[in-house]
Parts: structure tokens; sequence; C-alpha cells
């Protein structure tokens, strides 16, 4: 396994369509997802993830309006997610991620996204747990090689 960056935030929404909310710390189940996410259940995008790297390409401004809003389940700061490929196996924390899922077609005219939102679709990752634990703020990320 290779060290690919740390966790710097968990997030969750109760809700679909609302943003997520910073919690600090998550059960990731396998077969379902971050529990408590409404995002969560049997299907190929049980949780999102973005790297602070993948944002680099935004503005100041656009930066400071991503400080406000969370469009993910879990940030890192490290390597970007986007570079690797389906079938991809992370470990963080206890639990064990693969990647199913390489950005997201767009729903809606793209004008309508915030801006970090607009990241998650062209760089972020979905990943399906399998393998259960705990995830928080300050745990390793790792890469199986």
């Amino acid at each position: 396994m290779r060290k690919i960056g740390t966790v710097i935030s968990v997030n969750s929404s109760a809700r679909r369509d609302t943003k997520k909310e910073p919690v600090g710390r998550g059960y990731l189940e396998h077969g379902y997802g971050l529990q408590g996410d409404a995002h969560g259940g049997d299907w190929h995008r049980q949780v999102s993830l973005l790297s602070v790297k993948d944002m680099e390409q935004l503005s100041n401004e656009e930066r400071k309006a991503c400080k406000a809003t969370y469009s993910e389940n879990i940030t890192i700061e490290g390597e970007g997610f986007h570079e690797f490929l389906n079938g991809t196996v992370f470990k963080m924390g206890e639990a064990h991620l693969e990647i199913t899922q390489v950005g997201q077609p767009f729903e809606r005219d793209i004008d309508t996204y915030a801006p970090r939102e607009v990241i998650m679709h062209a760089e972020g990752i979905f990943a399906v747990v399998r393998e259960s634990g705990w995830v928080q703020v300050g745990d390793p990320v790792y890469v199986e090689d």
C-alpha cells in the first residue's frame, strides 16, 4: 500500500439535493456507504470523494466559495483521485473502498452548479464500501498497489 493523502473532512447530508455538512467522523458500512448520508444505499455510488488538489484550477474567489459547501462525503489532502481507475481500492481509517465511477455527468445547466459541484462532477470519484469501518479527520489514505 502507498500513502496518497490524509482525510481532512468527513461530510454528510440527511437529504438529497442539500449541501453536506462536516461531521468529523463517520461509519462506512459495507454495501451501503456513509451511515446517515442520504446518498447511501445498495448502488455503485455509495461514497463520494474529492481531493483538494483537484480544486487547484479554481480562482481564489471560487476556492473561498468552496470552503462554505461540501458536495462529497470524504475530502482528502494529497494526490488527486481522478488519476485512478475504476476498481482501484483505497484504505482510509478502518474502511476499504473501491472506485466504481470517476466523475459524473451534469444533469442540468452547468452554470447552475456551485464551483465545488463542478469540480466534483469533473474530478471526483464514487466508490462502494468493500470493508466496513470508521473514518475520521486525520486518517491516512492509502491506495492498494
